[in-house]
């Protein structure tokens, strides 16, 4: 009797699944309680529960491995830059597109992004510049130190170093170091001089 409660429990070795594996080689038999793990072959999307349970001598429901559906749509959308080439609904699986940016943006991460199990890579940013304001630095009383920073724009990034104009010093709230500026993501603080005697 004890023996035919142990063949009753008893489950033999669970089916293979299309396009999928366990992740253990399967044995002949397994005791009441035993689980067996699987997993899908690269591509395949596992549909289902990935362990099943021997319970009663049967296994409990196994999962599908699905076909692979490889192709990826079409890559992200990345704001102040675009993809080079013409842009398609539909890329095959490892193939790439590469971005630029608009003029006087900083790209941030890779340039090129791959297609991967139906996904895009990260893409990069396109960071905004920093234009300078020649209305704010009259007003604040600012030149520029270095003859070749006289341009418009600056990377994200960069540095930009002001001096006070002639006759002006730093505002008491401002030490040495809010003169040398990094720009980052379009914007600026300027630092404030004023005029000696005041």
């Amino acid at each position: 009797m004890v023996l035919l409660l142990e063949t009753w429990e008893t489950c033999p070795s669970p089916p293979a699944i299309k396009n999928g594996a366990s992740f253990r080689p399967l044995l002949t038999n397994y005791t009441a309680g035993s689980s067996v793990k699987y997993r899908c072959h690269r591509y395949h999307v596992l549909e289902g529960p990935e362990t099943v349970h021997c319970v009663q001598g049967k296994w409990t429901a196994q999962p599908t491995c699905l076909d692979p559906k490889e192709k990826c749509g079409s890559p992200p959308v990345v704001k102040n830059g675009d993809v080079i080439g013409p842009r398609l609904t539909e890329y095959e699986s490892d193939s790439s597109v590469e971005y630029t940016c608009f003029e006087h943006h900083f790209l941030q991460g890779s340039n090129r992004i791959y297609c991967s199990n139906r996904q895009w890579t990260t893409p990069p940013d396109c960071i905004e510049p920093c234009t300078l304001s020649k209305e704010i630095m009259d007003k604040n009383n600012l030149i520029l130190r270095w003859s070749f920073d006289d341009k418009s724009y600056f990377f994200h990034g960069d540095y930009i170093e002001f001096l006070c104009k002639e006759n002006h010093y730093g505002a008491p709230s401002t030490s040495m170091f809010d003169f040398r500026v990094q720009c980052s993501r379009g914007q600026l603080t300027y630092p404030r001089c004023i005029e000696r005697g005041r």
